[in-house]
């Protein structure tokens, strides 16, 4: 009796890992979506107003590429891509090449990232970040549709 109390117990448990309604999904299924940003941290600091460029969207694809898209000071919208990764442990997002975004802020010229730790990501917030020499930035976005997953 115990035997089939236990086999029936394993069966029941591998049935609720499934992915049905409300299931807990993998990171990289959380993190591949279409991103939009809501607020910026410098050193622990709110600095959302400080930020130069708008329309902040970042997009990771299952093919493997990240886009991201920003109107610049100058009113011209730019558009970059690059191939990236989920690290094995699923906390740290690791992109190919340094990704540059020129007129940043008045303070960061250009704000280069390359590897990004994730500090909260379900599906519908995605918050990460990075130090680098001017200090630890912290980038919050907000999914930008419901259920948009690629």
């Amino acid at each position: 009796m115990k035997v089939v109390a236990s086999t029936l117990f394993l069966i029941l448990m591998f049935a609720s890992c499934s992915n049905e309604p409300g299931a807990p999904e993998h990171r990289y299924d959380l993190v591949t979506r279409d991103w939009v940003f809501e607020s910026y941290l410098l050193n622990g600091n709110d600095a959302t107003d400080h930020i130069h460029i708008s329309n902040i969207f970042e997009e990771f694809r299952r093919d493997g590429v990240f886009q991201y898209s920003y109107i610049a000071t100058s009113g011209k919208s730019v558009t970059n891509s690059n191939p990236w990764v989920l690290s094995d442990d699923e906390q740290v997002v690791m992109l190919n090449d340094f990704i540059p975004v020129a007129g940043f802020s008045e303070e960061i010229e250009t704000l280069r990232l390359s590897e990004v730790i994730i500090l909260k990501l379900n599906s519908d917030k995605y918050w990460y970040s990075f130090e680098d020499s001017v200090g630890l930035h912290e980038f919050h976005y907000v999914a930008a549709f419901e259920d948009n997953k690629y």
